[in-house]
């Protein structure tokens, strides 16, 4: 009877075995194998998980957010201090779908900061410009001038031009990296990044007028200076994306001679340029790490 009770207790241990071994080898089976030789690049495979990872509904908001800026800038013929409650407003509505940037150096500024990653840097600059074109477009759609844009003065450099652009855009990113750090509500970094770009703008646009007049001021005994890359600029962009759309001033078209055709008038050149691509983003990076730099040895 014993030897009996022994066997009967036995089958059902074996039976289990059975049933653990089965599944391991199943579980072996569908797992994927990889292989991995030397030199096989890993690099695409991270970037495409970077892109695949940014959140659509993000590049929407960025896309809708640029637009709207660019528009009030026209609406307002640039004004700093109706520009910046239209992007407070902007901010607060955005902010926690794609953070607002809104802004081709802003984001650039937030990568130097290591606060984005290159990939959703490259997606937003693509959305951005693409509002600030969708804008452009609307506008022109109701003044009758069609989507037409000139890069003539593209390469152009003008110290004056980069460097109220590189003041400007250090003191907007600096209130910005400041709001979005310290602040505690979505209200209190609307608020903190409006006054900041107001500042910024406001500052920028003062200085390239001072150096405009001083251009066009001729000195005593001595012929009227020409015109210069200063004059043509009546103020400051801070935001590549809404350079796209502003355009230099131009000179007043002569009379027509009597008997002749009018001559087609002439698309002013864009001002995006390198002056005012280089100044926006070189001061984005350096405003926001200052901040950084600041902030970090006040925690020390």
């Amino acid at each position: 009877m014993a030897t009996k009770a022994k066997s009967t207790q036995a089958k059902p241990k074996t039976a289990k075995t059975t049933r653990t071994t089965a599944a391991a080898a199943r579980t072996t089976k569908k797992a994927p194998v990889t292989n991995v030789t030397a030199g096989t690049p890993v690099t695409k495979q991270r970037t495409y998980t970077a892109f695949k990872n940014v959140n659509p509904s993000a590049l929407i908001a960025e896309f809708i957010g640029t637009f709207l800026l660019v528009s009030a800038v026209a609406a307002f013929s640039g004004n700093a201090f109706f520009v910046g409650v239209a992007l407070a407003v902007i901010v607060a509505a955005l902010f926690n779908i794609s953070g607002a940037h809104v802004n081709p150096a802003v984001t650039f500024g937030l990568w130097s900061m290591r606060r984005v990653t290159a990939a959703k840097m490259v997606l937003f600059w693509a959305v951005q410009f693409l509002g600030a074109m969708a804008a452009l477009l609307v506008m022109n759609s109701f003044s009758g001038n069609g989507l037409s844009l000139s890069f003539a003065s593209f390469w152009q450099f003008d110290w004056k031009i980069f460097s109220v652009e590189l003041l400007g855009m250090s003191i907007f990113m600096f209130g910005i990296a400041a709001a979005a750090i310290r602040a505690q509500t979505d209200y209190d970094r609307a608020a903190g990044i409006g006054l900041s770009f107001f500042l910024g703008l406001a500052i920028a646009t003062g200085m390239l007028s001072q150096a405009a007049q001083a251009n066009q001021t001729p000195v005593q005994g001595q012929t009227a200076p020409e015109e210069t890359r200063v004059s043509k600029v009546d103020s400051v962009a801070l935001n590549p994306a809404v350079a796209l759309t502003l355009s230099e001033t131009t000179a007043t078209p002569q009379q027509p001679v009597e008997g002749e055709a009018p001559a087609a008038p002439e698309t002013a050149p864009s001002r995006l340029t390198v002056e005012t691509i280089l100044g926006a983003l070189i001061g984005a990076a350096l405003g926001g790490n200052l901040y950084l730099l600041l902030a970090k040895h006040r925690d020390d």
